[in-house]
């Protein structure tokens, strides 16, 4: 017997499986009888992957680097990564933060890039997230802008 509930958001508990026959012990034959079919296995529900359309390169400027294109993308893509709903300081969807990473990744960017867009700031946490290859793009990404400062630096010397 089940209890009626208001407003129907709950079922009637499912009938109780009939008792299985003991399992055979050692020494002992087992049960004759048709062996149990398993239930196929439910079919996989396809996952979209998130996209994140990045700009393509229009001028020389922009595909060296440093070419306005380049830099409002940039500040886009940062824009996307600040806007993500956070739970205990990371985000919940590593998914899109991947796509976005590795979207800014695809971008070249310069010293001043990193700058105005405070890419380096905002991807920090990134490098040491729970999901894998969250954590291998950011550390990726921040050892190439690395790199990028670094020449930046002693060319200035």
């Amino acid at each position: 017997a089940t209890a009626a509930v208001r407003g129907g958001g709950c079922q009637a508990a499912p009938a109780r499986p009939a008792a299985l026959p003991p399992a055979p012990t050692a020494g002992h034959a087992p049960l004759a009888g048709p062996a149990p079919v398993p239930a196929p296995a439910p079919a996989p529900v396809p996952v979209p992957a998130p996209t994140i359309p990045t700009a393509v390169p229009t001028t020389a400027q922009d595909m060296v680097g440093g070419g306005d294109s380049c830099r409002v993308e940039l500040q886009r893509l940062a824009d996307a990564l600040r806007g993500l709903e956070v739970e205990d300081g990371m985000p919940k969807d590593a998914a899109k933060v991947c796509a976005i990473l590795e979207a800014i990744e695809k971008i070249p960017a310069t010293f001043e890039d990193l700058r105005e867009t405070q890419l380096g700031v905002i991807t920090k946490p990134f490098k040491d997230a729970a999901d894998p290859q969250v954590k291998a793009v950011a550390k990726r990404l921040r050892k190439a802008w690395k790199d990028l400062i670094n020449e930046a630096v002693e060319s200035q010397k």
